[in-house]
């Protein structure tokens, strides 16, 4: 097994993914990459480095200095949605040209590429029922037109160059940690708000229906699709991905089920809600099960009872470093 770098470490892909390969791999082999704020709370001895990714020549040196030569790479240094729609320059510096810097350096020292694309791909043409793998991409977003050319890079890469890189289009994605800035995060935000015994206004409408997948089911995805044989790979743009499909009506219902005091109300953003109505209420993933074996695990029950006791855990400790004050 060769060196791992992963890039954007510090997001909550990269937090996760980081400890999976951690246990699969010891901390000597996997390198976190951050790019201004050293990461923190790694386990002793691990390895980790500043890594701006539209930096090619610190991409390079980090690449050498750890000897990742025929290694691998986790790219997932990139803004979000709802950020790259705010700073579209400099969502295309990071999103576009930090891929283009991974793939060229993938190229020169013979490396196999991981790279997440996401639903948003996906625009007015395609389905919204059951989004096919080869449905039409015209996003109407910065974010997804930024993924559509990074699919597009990747498969020229393997085409012309014969990279190994390999992507999965994420829905949006559930684990504890404080929310980011994208469209999804909304139901990570509602979450907190029961456990914390606060009322929640969701910024979208009771029935956007958005497909969804609990982070563990998602990392595992990560690590499966990379150790899959290159031969089963046969789509070289990125694999569709789904595990379950809600709506912020139904994450409160289930969440009631564990804290039937819970109340929301409606207070809509009007950029959230555009970009979740232009995306997919389902995906069809048939492609990913059938060629390298994919199968989510985790559901809107399992997902929302894991979320509320991890929560639960998190506060509490919080509390207890405070002095037993209440969070929030």
């Amino acid at each position: 097994m060769k060196n791992i770098l992963v890039t954007g470490g510090a997001g909550a892909i990269g937090r996760n993914l980081l400890k999976a390969l951690y246990a699969q791999h010891g901390s000597q082999m996997v390198i976190a990459g951050y790019n201004r704020t050293p990461l923190t709370g790694l386990p002793d001895g691990s390895l980790s480095a500043q890594v701006d990714v539209y930096d090619k020549e610190r991409l390079i040196s980090v690449v050498e200095e750890h000897d990742l030569d025929d290694g691998e790479i986790y790219h997932l240094a990139a803004l979000l949605s709802i950020a790259a729609e705010k700073d579209p320059e400099r969502a295309r510096r990071v999103n576009m040209g930090g891929l283009k810097n991974v793939l060229d350096v993938a190229r020169e020292y013979d490396m196999r590429v991981f790279w997440p694309s996401s639903i948003a791909v996906f625009g007015s043409s395609a389905p919204k029922h059951n989004t096919p793998q080869n449905a039409p991409l015209d996003p109407e977003f910065e974010y997804g037109r930024n993924k559509v050319e990074g699919e597009k890079l990747l498969n020229q890469f393997f085409d012309e160059f014969e990279v190994d890189g390999r992507s999965v289009r994420y829905p949006g994605l559930l684990t504890p940690g404080k929310p980011g800035p994208g469209t999804t995060e909304y139901a990570i935000e509602m979450i907190y708000a029961a456990v914390r015994g606060e009322h929640y206004a969701s910024p979208l409408r009771h029935d956007t229906e958005l497909p969804m997948m609990d982070m563990r089911d998602a990392t595992r995805a990560a690590l499966e699709i990379m150790k899959a044989p290159k031969e089963d790979i046969k789509v070289r743009t990125s694999y569709n991905l789904s595990a379950m499909s809600f709506t912020p009506e139904e994450l409160a219902e289930e969440i009631r089920k564990h804290i039937p005091r819970f109340k929301t109300d409606y207070k809509i953003d009007d950029l959230k809600q555009r970009v979740a109505d232009s995306w997919p209420n389902s995906i069809d993933d048939s492609s990913a099960r059938d060629q390298w074996g994919w199968n989510h695990r985790y559901g809107l029950p399992e997902m929302t009872e894991h979320m509320i006791a991890e929560i639960q855990k998190e506060l509490e400790i919080l509390r207890n470093a405070n002095g037993g004050v209440k969070y929030g």
